[in-house]
Formats: C-alpha cells, structure tokens, sequence
C-alpha cells in the first residue's frame, strides 16, 4: 500500500483488517498518522518511509494485490499498481469505479470498513487476474491516449458547430 498516511486515506482501515489475518502488508508513505498507525499494528504489518520512484515500482510488481482503502475522485495510485502488473482491491466507490475493472483488474468491497476489506481479501485469488491484462487496461489513462482522447473530442466539437 502505498500513500499519504492522513486520516482521510482510511490507512487504519487496512491496518485494523490485517490485523485479524496472518497475511504481509507494507505501508509505504508518510504522515501525521504514522506514528499512530505503527503502534496499532501487528508484526505482519510492515511500515516504510517515503521511496523513490523505482522502489515502488519494484513493490507493486512483486505485491499479490494493491488496496487503497479510501475514496478517492481519481486516486493515480491504482492505476500505476495495474501498470505494474498487480490487481487491485479497492473500494467501489469514487475513482476506483473508473479505474479498476472488477474481477479482471482488481475486486471491490462495499463499506469502508475492515471486515468488508477481510470479505474481499477472502475472495481474492492471485492466480485469476493477468498481469498482462491489468497493465493492459493502465494503458488506457496514459498520457499519449490522454492527448489523443482529448484531441479527438475538441475536433468533434469543433466540427459540429
């Protein structure tokens, strides 16, 4: 997981669901609620400052899913974690409902809570999502097809006039 550790991002809602299972987190980030976040969490929860770049990259690529537990209107990291091959559990809320394509790039939960989370961790399974397809679909928000999108809907509206 990978983000600014303020209230908001509802870190502790990640914290509080692996707290009642044995499987590994990382929480890469910083922020006023980091302290208070690492004293609450067990031993499968590991904590990392702010990385750079290539080590993050370097996470989401080995990582089984990337779950951002906030709501976000367009949060980028789901999309760079599907650029990097992982699936995302997210809440099917805001962006993510833009961004992650359920049981093809990611799965979703309903309520902002940590037994919805344990719910779809419970159900995810590594093996039925394709790093391929989730990179695949991060193509769609890059840059090039931003501009090509934008272009192509600026002379549309240019030429019904």
């Amino acid at each position: 997981m990978i983000s600014e550790l303020v209230s908001y991002k509802r870190i502790d809602t990640a914290v509080d669901a692996y707290n009642c299972a044995c499987e590994r987190l990382v929480v890469i980030g910083g922020g006023p609620e980091s302290k208070a976040l690492q004293a609450s969490a067990k031993s499968n929860i590991e904590f990392l400052r702010r990385q750079p770049f290539s080590s993050l990259k370097e996470q989401n690529e080995s990582c089984d899913a990337f779950e951002p537990p906030d709501i976000e209107d367009f949060g980028i990291t789901p999309v760079e974690a599907q650029a990097s091959g992982a699936p995302v559990i997210a809440l099917r809320a805001g962006g993510a409902l833009e961004t992650v394509i359920d049981n093809q790039t990611g799965l979703f939960f309903d309520d902002q809570t940590p037994d919805s989370l344990i719910d779809a961790q419970e159900r995810f399974d590594p093996a039925s999502f394709s790093w391929q397809v989730c990179r695949q679909h991060a193509e769609e928000f890059s840059t090039a097809n931003f501009i090509r999108q934008y272009t192509d809907h600026v002379r549309k509206v240019l030429n019904d006039d």
